[in-house]
């Protein structure tokens, strides 16, 4: 095989494009949808002690239901709840958290039934410590 067969092929290839001229209004439109929103995009993950709290949380309620999903399909679902949640504080998943999941869930939950659950607490938690962090970052007042 010649050298030139190889180059050929090469050679066959397109030369790239300039770039093309755009307005203002576009440019910046193009901007911002590659900069999203910051609550756009994957949720954070929780760490690896707080995922094993959180099935630990979550496993009593396959026992507690009518209609307990086979054992192979467990761990998709606790993945699938963990994605759903995984932007909530930590601090929803409590006893009292889950004796409701317990008490409201007859049959199989979603992970959004789960959400529903702790998506309450979670705000609850968010407000309390946004006023702790005003409170903290108040300029301290003279008494006098």
């Amino acid at each position: 095989m010649s050298a030139d067969l190889i180059e050929k092929p090469r050679s066959l290839l397109p030369e790239p494009m300039p770039a093309p001229r755009v307005s203002g209004a576009l440019w910046e439109a193009f901007e911002a949808t590659s900069r999203p929103h910051p609550d756009i995009g994957p949720p954070r993950a929780y760490s690896a002690p707080v995922q094993a709290e959180a099935r630990a949380w979550l496993l009593p309620i396959q026992a507690a239901v009518r209609n307990p999903a086979d054992e192979d399909r467990l761990p998709g679902w606790v993945a699938a709840v963990l994605l759903a949640v995984g932007h909530l504080e930590v601090g929803a998943f409590t006893a009292g958290t889950q004796r409701e999941a317990l008490q409201t869930f007859k049959f199989f939950p979603s992970a959004a039934d789960v959400y529903e659950i702790l998506a309450g607490p979670a705000v609850e938690i968010r407000m309390r410590l946004r006023t702790l962090e005003r409170i903290a970052s108040a300029p301290a007042r003279e008494e006098g």
